[in-house]
C-alpha cells in the first residue's frame, strides 16, 4: 500500500424513517443471517480488508429508530468484530437526505481522511466486487467516481476532499447525485458500471420478490 494513498472512509447512510416501508426497513431480516443492514456491514468490513487502499474508518449514519438500530449494530460488532464500525447519530434526520451526507463528511474530516465512499444500506445486489472495482477505478486518477446503471450515476460513490464542501452545500432532501452530474459535464468523474446498483429496497413487496427470486 502506497504511503501516498489517500486515507478514505466509508459511510453507511442509514437515518431514514424509510415511509414506504411501513417498518424499520434497515432491520429487515433479508436472509435466516442478516438484516439489510447487516448484509450492508458484512460486505463494507470486507472491502476493508480485501481493498488495496487505506480505509482506516468505516461509520453508520443514523436517525430514525436510532436506538433500536444502534442496538442492532452493538450486537453485529460483537458477533463480527473485524474493522469496528462508528456510529454517527443524525439528530436532523427529518430534515432530508443532505443532513446525512453533512454528517458523512464531518464524520470523514474527523477522521482526517481525504477521500469518502457514500455508501446506501439497501442497495442488497451489491458484492464487495462491486466496491471494490470501484476503489480500483478510483485509484486510477484519484478523481471522484461513482456507479452508473440504468443510464443514471449514483452511489456507491468516492468523493475527494476537494468535493467536502459542494457536499455539506446540499439542502433538504437532495442527495449528491447533482454533484456527480456537475462532475461529468466537466470531465472529472470516473464512472463504473454496477448494474446492480438500481436494485434496491423501497417497499415490503420489494423485499419478498427479491427473496423469492433468490430461492
Amino acid at each position: 500500500m502506497s504511503p501516498l494513498m489517500p486515507r478514505l472512509a466509508i459511510v453507511v447512510l442509514a437515518a431514514g424513517r424509510s415511509s414506504r416501508f411501513n417498518g424499520i426497513k434497515q432491520l429487515a431480516s433479508l436472509t435466516s443471517q442478516h438484516s439489510l443492514l447487516s448484509h450492508t456491514l458484512t460486505i463494507i468490513k470486507t472491502v476493508q480488508q480485501q481493498a488495496d487502499f487505506n480505509i482506516p474508518h468505516s461509520g453508520v449514519i443514523v436517525g430514525a429508530n436510532k436506538h433500536k438500530i444502534i442496538a442492532h449494530i452493538t450486537e453485529l460488532e460483537r458477533t463480527d468484530n473485524r474493522n469496528p464500525v462508528d456510529v454517527v447519530v443524525n439528530e436532523q434526520w427529518h430534515q432530508g437526505l443532505s443532513h446525512s451526507v453533512h454528517c458523512a463528511v464531518s464524520f470523514a474530516i474527523q477522521k482526517q481522511c481525504s477521500a469518502l465512499m457514500l455508501v446506501l444500506a439497501d442497495q442488497i445486489a451489491l458484492t464487495h466486487e462491486d466496491f471494490l472495482a470501484l476503489l480500483k477505478a478510483f485509484q486510477q486518477n484519484g478523481q471522484t467516481c461513482c456507479a452508473e446503471y440504468e443510464q443514471q450515476l449514483g452511489v456507491p460513490a468516492i468523493f475527494t476532499q476537494q468535493d467536502y464542501s459542494a457536499l455539506l452545500a446540499l439542502k433538504g432532501d437532495s442527495g449528491a447525485k447533482k454533484i456527480l452530474i456537475q462532475k461529468q459535464q466537466i470531465n472529472t468523474l470516473n464512472k463504473v458500471a454496477l448494474p446492480y446498483a438500481g436494485i434496491d429496497i423501497d417497499t415490503k413487496a420489494d423485499l419478498q420478490l427479491w427473496q423469492a427470486n433468490k430461492e
